[in-house]
């Protein structure tokens, strides 16, 4: 095989796994199943500011 030929079956074979990963099929109608993770868990702007300040503080010194 020449090497453009076998640069493109390469990029193909990438294409298709990282689609196969990202749970991008064609096809799929419900969606990428995660679970218990799939339901958002809600924050409060105050808890959330808090924690980013200290995770801040913490890297930061």
């Amino acid at each position: 095989m020449s090497q453009k030929t076998t640069i493109s079956l390469i990029a193909c074979f990438v294409a298709l796994a990282s689609l196969a990963n990202t749970g991008c099929m064609i096809g799929m109608t419900s969606g990428p199943n995660m679970g218990f993770m799939g339901v958002p868990i809600p924050v409060s702007p105050f808890l959330q500011d808090k924690q980013e300040v200290k995770y801040w503080n913490h890297e930061r010194y």
